[in-house]
């Protein structure tokens, strides 16, 4: 676990970094997006972890993230934390390969994060339960991910990144 939480550390502070020194409008897309997905997905996870008291009635709902016996995370704002830094990788897109095709940059604005999030959440020994609930708290991450990916994908086609 605290090699993951060293490996977030540098990559967010390598990503502050990258864009400090810029002020193309990719760049600043790329900084901000996982910023304003993370305060919009953090209420969403407050939201879907009210709903899911009456959802998941029979299921034992994780509410907080046992780290060495000690309570540390409330477990939907874990997740979409870790979605948010992970969503990061975004910065894939300055490459002009990468952003002018619709698959890659698909993969680097949801499938990637995602990946990268459940693997930063993984428990030593994950079970059914961890799966489906951290795939029904990452909908908090999803659904603003997918709206800022459609806006990217928009400033894309009409040539708003060139220059």
């Amino acid at each position: 676990m605290k090699v993951r939480l060293i490996m977030i550390a540098v990559l967010l502070i390598v990503g502050l970094l990258t864009s400090l020194f810029s002020t193309n409008k990719l760049t600043r897309f790329c900084l901000y997006t996982p910023l304003k997905v993370l305060l919009i997905s953090l209420g969403l996870a407050l939201i879907l972890w009210i709903v899911s008291g009456s959802i998941f009635n029979g299921v034992d709902m994780k509410q907080y993230m046992n780290v060495d016996n000690k309570e540390l995370f409330f477990y939907p704002f874990f997740v979409c934390f870790s979605c948010a830094l992970a969503s990061y990788s975004i910065f894939l897109c300055k490459i002009s390969s990468v952003r002018e095709n619709f698959l890659l940059s698909f993969i680097s604005f949801l499938f990637l994060p995602l990946f990268i999030a459940f693997w930063i959440v993984s428990p030593q020994i994950p079970s059914k339960e961890y799966y489906m609930q951290t795939a029904y708290y990452s909908l908090a991450f999803i659904l603003p991910q997918t709206y800022f990916f459609i806006d990217f994908w928009k400033k894309t086609q009409n040539g708003t990144w060139i220059g």
